[in-house]
């Protein structure tokens, strides 16, 4: 049973999304699944890998239940951890913006290529492309934004007063 990819998937899951738990049950038969639950708050990811197959993802929410089949399916330890990522950011977890790819949404208002922002990034072209399909942090969407010109506050708004964290 191939457990250097589960502890693999385990610790990039890990070290990119702080607090999170998880929980890998390991295949019934030596050929089976294995299902690793992954949960930040009150949502849960499942994963379940199954070597020469990859990675089912689906997202499980109270009007999804747990289904016959993945929702989504992945070849690496990479996509399956990205496209985790993503489900987490659009269902709202916290610490992750629900926009899409507002790396993306800026790149273009400001009418940029992706080659010319990756190279105010100091990146390749084809990490800029990953980059604007993946959740970003705070700290990643400042420097676009400065990189860009423009810059990136943060407030929050309260019936008495409004207070700006960045």
């Amino acid at each position: 049973m191939n457990t250097k990819v589960i502890n693999s998937i385990r610790r990039a899951l890990e070290n990119a999304v702080p607090g999170v738990e998880i929980e890998v049950q390991l295949p019934a038969l030596k050929d089976g699944f294995w299902w690793i639950d992954v949960k930040l708050g009150e949502i849960l990811v499942v994963v379940q890998y199954r070597e020469k197959q990859g990675f089912g993802i689906s997202l499980v929410t109270d009007q999804t239940g747990y289904g016959t089949a993945p929702d989504f399916v992945r070849g690496s330890v990479n996509e399956a951890v990205s496209k985790t990522l993503e489900l987490f950011a659009e269902a709202g977890a916290s610490g992750f913006l629900r926009t899409k790819n507002p790396v993306k949404q800026l790149r273009e208002h400001c009418g940029v290529t992706q080659v010319e922002l990756a190279h105010r990034l100091g990146i390749t072209q084809p990490t800029l492309s990953v980059m604007e399909k993946r959740p970003c942090s705070v700290n990643r969407l400042m420097q676009v934004a400065h990189v860009l010109g423009g810059k990136l506050h943060i407030t929050v708004e309260f019936p008495d007063q409004v207070v700006t964290l960045v």
